[in-house]
């Protein structure tokens, strides 16, 4: 698994915002691209997206995992304030 934090342009100074991508697997081969909460006010999505965070990080601790998955859990971090 490796994380990435992607800083977002501010809309206003001292007003920063980042999305998170985790990314499970390995490249080159099938791809899934899964993101939460682009509405922002959408909580169930958050709620499993977290949940399924969870797994992907042990299913990838026993290398079960043969595609690149990339998981997105707040799309929208502007739109969560």
């Amino acid at each position: 698994m490796t994380f990435a934090t992607i800083k977002l342009p501010a809309a206003s100074v001292g007003n920063e915002a980042h999305i998170h991508l985790h990314r499970f697997g390995s490249k080159g081969g099938k791809k899934v691209y899964i993101q939460a909460g682009l509405h922002a006010d959408e909580y169930p999505g958050l709620l499993v997206a977290q949940h399924l965070l969870r797994h992907l990080q042990q299913l990838d601790q026993q290398g079960a995992i043969n595609a690149e998955i990339l998981l997105v859990p707040f799309a929208n971090p502007v739109g969560l304030r």
